[in-house]
């Protein structure tokens, strides 16, 4: 007698196609960086930070871009001054 395995008996799942991130929403840019998305829209007002808008609609959604996250990040100061440090 023959038996038969259950990953014989059921086709196995195709594996999820991951897409990368082409833009976060406010709230996920916030969820990504840590930063409150009060911080994000400030640092956005202020000209730091670039953000796009969905459509040409003043009320659309601001999209922002990882690139333009990661460039704001990098842009801010360091916690301390350890690159000065003597050993």
């Amino acid at each position: 007698m023959t038996t038969v395995s259950k990953i014989e008996a059921h086709p196995t799942k195709a594996p999820a196609i991951m897409y990368p991130v082409v833009s976060y929403e406010l709230d996920e840019a916030a969820k990504a960086s840590g930063f409150s998305p009060k911080a994000l829209r400030d640092a956005i007002t202020a000209g730091d930070l670039i953000a796009h808008r969905a459509s040409n609609a003043r009320n659309s959604k601001l999209v922002i871009r990882p690139a333009d996250l990661d460039a704001y990040i990098e842009s801010l100061p360091f916690a301390g001054d350890y690159r000065n440090k003597t050993a």
